[in-house]
């Protein structure tokens, strides 16, 4: 399996999509490496996605999360990628 790590962003306004940022590099092995890499880098991955948006919507949460998995999620209903 791949890793990758999500960083949902907080929502402006009730009823408002949620926001994600997607950090495509480095991707991971294994669930352990991810964390432990997010452990070490949050603040910078962080800031990544601050800049992504404009400095607009502060990050929220950090999470690694299975890469088909999160492929399978995004794509529209019905759709194989």
């Amino acid at each position: 399996m791949t890793y990758i790590i999500l960083i949902l962003m907080h929502t402006i306004s009730f009823g408002e999509p949620q926001k994600i940022y997607i950090v495509t590099q480095p991707t991971f092995v294994n669930f352990e490496q991810c964390k432990i890499f997010v452990s070490q880098y949050k603040d910078g991955l962080f800031q990544q996605a601050i800049e992504e948006y404009n400095y607009q919507i502060p990050p929220k949460e950090i999470y690694c999360a299975e890469k088909d998995a999160v492929i399978n999620m995004l794509k529209p209903e019905g759709k194989s990628v």
